[in-house]
């Protein structure tokens, strides 16, 4: 937080952006930080735990489909810390635990889970609303980006399917499947929290 007030003040001095963003860009940067910080953990934690490419692959498909399907946001940038680093731990560790991985043909909770995220996105969040112009464009953009990968995954599986590792089989699919279980914990955030307020 000081280190990006201070360099937004520097870019004040310099005449790069005016003092009235000056709370805008402290925020940005913030932000751009804590996802640095977040994502190099993971990568960490991957290379650490010999599956860096799986990480990889799991933050490349992951990533963008979060940003416009939202999901279960913390209150607190400490507690989504906490959160990310626990659910990369399960993640790693049940992919050392699995013997074996199950080509998406035959992985019905992927199929579920794309089905929650083409029915449900975007899910907003208190922390984070959404207009009714946004949300259109969130839902828009998630279910193009969901179509891509989708459509770049089964090709990956009919092309490789005997050369895949089970470490990419694996980490291709939990993207959708943590997605989807984001979503509905958020939806039942978002009505949890609407009853509680209706009620005072």
């Amino acid at each position: 937080m000081r280190l990006a007030a201070r360099l937004v003040g520097e870019a004040i001095d310099f005449g790069i952006i005016s003092k009235e963003e000056q709370e805008l860009y402290v925020c940005i940067l913030c932000t751009m930080g804590f996802s640095a910080i977040t994502w190099a953990t993971l990568i960490i934690l991957g290379y650490l735990f010999g599956c860096l490419p799986g990480c990889l692959v799991f933050l490349v498909l992951y990533l963008p489909l979060r940003i416009f399907a939202g999901g279960l946001h913390c209150n607190n940038r400490r507690n989504c810390y906490i959160l990310s680093v626990v659910i990369f731990a399960v993640m790693i560790f049940t992919y050392h635990m699995m013997e074996s991985a199950s080509y998406i043909w035959f992985d019905y909770l992927l199929y579920i889970s794309v089905a929650v995220i083409i029915i449900m996105a975007p899910v907003q969040d208190k922390n984070k609303p959404l207009e009714c112009a946004e949300a259109r464009h969130h839902r828009r953009t998630a279910l193009k980006i969901l179509m891509v990968e989708i459509i770049l995954l089964l090709g990956m599986n009919l092309l490789f399917q005997n050369r895949l590792s089970k470490e990419i089989i694996f980490f291709s699919t939990v993207p959708y499947k943590l997605l989807a279980l984001q979503l509905i914990l958020g939806a039942a955030k978002n009505k949890w929290f609407l009853s509680a307020h209706s009620e005072e």
